[in-house]
C-alpha cells in the first residue's frame, strides 16, 4: 500500500459550513523511494525505514472553517503555522498554534481545527526508526519561531526543494535535514527545561499565569500599567518576546479555548459561558468566537454534538 492510499484511510475530515478540507488540499507531495532514480538497485522499504525520511508534505491555504482528524501509526507530524491559527487536539489535550509557531506531534493520532481565518500552514509527516529517540525527548508542545531554535524555516525550505521521486543523493539530504531539525528542537527543549524561570520577570510570569489559569478575571493593560508601574507598550513588547504572542492576543486565544471546552462539556447558556470566560459583553464574545472559529458558539456546540452521533 502506498502512503497516499494509507492516508486516505487515516484521514477524516469534519464538515463545517457545508465545506470540508480534502486530503489533496492537506498533502500535495508524496515521496517515493523504492524506485528512486539514480539507484543501481531499488531501495528496499525495510532499509528506508532505518533512516529519517519524509512520507508526505503539504502547503495548506484555507479561507473557510475546517476540522480534520488523522489516525496514523508511527509517524511524527510537524505543523508550521504561517497565518491565522489552528487548534491541535490530542486526546483531552489542546494546543492553540498561532502564526509564527510550530507544533511537533509525536502522537500519530490527533485533530486540527481552524481558529483564526484565513489560515496558512505547512505540514509534513516524517518516518524512520530513529524517531523513537526523538519522540522521547520532544514530547508534544508548541515551539515559537521567536524562540532561539536555529533555522527551523531553513530545514523546512531544504526539505521542500527535494523532488517527490527521491534519488540516493536527495535521500541523504532529506535524512540530514530531518536530523538537523529534530536535533535543534530537542536541544532547545532541553535548554528550556534547564533554564530557571527566575530569568523571566515576576510581573510577566504573573500576567501569564492569569491568562492561562484565570480566564474569568478582568484583563486590562491600563490596569497592569498602573499595578506594575511599567509602560503598557513595554509590557506588550516584553511579554511577546518571552511567550511569542502579545498578551491581549494570548488572553483572547485562551478565553476562546476555554469557551470551546465549556460548550463541549456543559449545558451552560452562552451568556454564562461568556461571563465565566471573562467577557463582560456577550455580543463581543459571540463576535470574537465567530472570528476565531468561523461559527457562533451555538453553531459550534450544535456541530460538535452532531459529529458525535
Amino acid at each position: 500500500m502506498d502512503y497516499e492510499t494509507y492516508l486516505q484511510k487515516a484521514f477524516k475530515p469534519g464538515m463545517m459550513v457545508n465545506t470540508e478540507l480534502t486530503l489533496s488540499q492537506l498533502f500535495q507531495h508524496y515521496y517515493k523511494y523504492e524506485e528512486a532514480e539514480g539507484l543501481e538497485n531499488p531501495r528496499p522499504q525495510q532499509a528506508t525505514e532505518q533512516y529519517l525520511h519524509v512520507l508526505a508534505r503539504g502547503d495548506v491555504s484555507v479561507e473557510f472553517p475546517f476540522s480534520l482528524r488523522l489516525q496514523l501509526t508511527s509517524e511524527m507530524i510537524i505543523l508550521r503555522c504561517q497565518e491565522g491559527g489552528v487548534r491541535v487536539q490530542e486526546g483531552r489535550k489542546n494546543w492553540q498554534v498561532s502564526a509564527g509557531q510550530y507544533i511537533v506531534c509525536p502522537s500519530a493520532s490527533f485533530a486540527v481545527h481552524s481558529m483564526l481565518l484565513p489560515c496558512r500552514y505547512q505540514i509534513l509527516a516524517a518516518g524512520g526508526e530513529e524517531l523513537i529517540m526523538y519522540r522521547k525527548l520532544i514530547g508534544t508542545g508548541i515551539l515559537s519561531e521567536s524562540a532561539d531554535i536555529p533555522a527551523l524555516d531553513v530545514y523546512f525550505s531544504r526539505i521542500g526543494k527535494i523532488p517527490d521521486q527521491v534519488d540516493q543523493k536527495s535521500f541523504l539530504q532529506m535524512h540530514q535535514a530531518l536530523c538537523d531539525l529534530f536535533t535543534s528542537v530537542c536541544t532547545w527543549i532541553t535548554d528550556e527545561n534547564h533554564e530557571s524561570s527566575g530569568n523571566i520577570p515576576a510581573y510577566l510570569q504573573e500576567m501569564h499565569d492569569v491568562i492561562l489559569h484565570h480566564p474569568e478575571r478582568s484583563f486590562s493593560l491600563q490596569v497592569l500599567e498602573q499595578q506594575y508601574h511599567i509602560n503598557r507598550y513595554r509590557l506588550c513588547r516584553e511579554y511577546a518576546g518571552i511567550y511569542g504572542i502579545p498578551p491581549l492576543h494570548d488572553c483572547n486565544r485562551n478565553r476562546i479555548g476555554q469557551a470551546e471546552k465549556l460548550l463541549l462539556t456543559t449545558d451552560l447558556q452562552v451568556q454564562e459561558i461568556s461571563r465565566r470566560c471573562g467577557f463582560e459583553n456577550v455580543n463581543h464574545f459571540i463576535n470574537l468566537f465567530r472570528r476565531n472559529t468561523g461559527m457562533t458558539p451555538g453553531q459550534f456546540r450544535k456541530k460538535a454534538r452532531a459529529d458525535l452521533l
